[in-house]
């Protein structure tokens, strides 16, 4: 196969792909077989972009430990979607056309203008844009006049302090975003010498059609590694020209696959490798016949 590693592939006009790039541990990992995952095991991100009239990457690593947190963040934001669907309809208004009429396509398809404008205000302007629409096929679609005159009842409702708004707050919810890592590979080096640094993020706007957005830059700086073996992003050294940003907005059905498709590879990766780690860790436990 051409992406064997490949989990999931989001394209449009550009393109956001995630590879499990996994291994077993193994005795020469330092790692104990029960853990299941080489240090080395993490999912791929890469966001494919134009840039300077080529397509270009960009990419970063998402480690094996961080992805329950990652699960766990995005049903937080599912949940805070799903509450801010909801709208509380006072008594008077539920006789309303304003709530009874709903749209039967477009965008705002399956809701009615006083939910729209409960929910946001700010779509006044585009749900007048859609009553002329409505007006200009009003000759062949009669029915039209309904939603028409329950544009106008939402409006007025709006307009006149009547139509209460949701009591649902809305703030970004931040699903995934570590410190700034390197690549190790020496074949991700500049010329100089210099690292491939990367910064991933993952956050949600639950207002937004689509809420998901995932970030990725990449750059090139100088890794000090220090007496304790430890390392360092020299960032006061960054190449600025090599600074590059791409983002790709997510709809809530594409983050939620992804997010699925990660916890898949796991625990199928998990249970394929699980009888041969618990078999490694029976050789290494501690037993009365290794004594004698």
């Amino acid at each position: 196969m051409k992406y064997c590693d490949q989990i999931k592939a989001i394209v449009r006009n550009k393109t956001l792909s995630i590879e499990a790039k996994f291994d077993a541990a193994h005795e020469t990992s330092d790692t104990s077989p029960l853990e299941m995952y080489a240090p080395y095991s993490r999912f791929l991100f890469t966001i494919l972009d134009n840039y300077n009239g080529k397509k270009v990457p960009v990419k970063a690593n998402v480690i094996v430990p961080d992805v329950p947190s990652i699960i766990k963040r995005t049903e937080v934001a599912i949940k805070k979607i799903v509450d801010l669907e909801s709208v509380t309809i006072k008594d008077e208004q539920q006789e309303s056309c304003a709530f009874t009429e709903k749209f039967r396509y477009g965008s705002f398809k399956g809701k009615s203008p006083g939910e729209i404008l409960m929910k946001d205000p700010t779509q006044k302007e585009n749900l007048l844009l859609s009553k002329k629409t409505l007006e200009n096929y009003l000759a062949k679609h009669p029915t039209n006049a309904d939603l028409m005159k329950a544009i106008d009842e939402a409006i007025l409702l709006l307009d006149s302090g009547k139509l209460k708004q949701s009591n649902n707050t809305a703030g970004i919810i931040n699903i995934y975003e570590p410190s700034e890592k390197y690549f190790t590979s020496e074949k991700e080096k500049d010329s100089e010498g210099n690292y491939k640094i990367y910064k991933i993020s993952v956050i949600c706007d639950p207002t937004k059609n689509y809420p998901f957005n995932v970030t990725i830059t990449n750059y090139f700086a100088p890794v000090e590694v220090k007496p304790n073996k430890t390392t360092q992003i020299k960032k006061s050294a960054t190449k600025k020209d090599s600074i590059l940003t791409f983002t790709m907005n997510l709809t809530e059905s594409e983050w939620v696959e992804i997010v699925h498709k990660m916890e898949s590879a796991m625990k199928n990766f998990e249970q394929i490798n699980a009888q041969q780690a618990y078999e490694e860790n029976e050789k290494l436990r501690w037993n009365s016949k290794a004594v004698n």
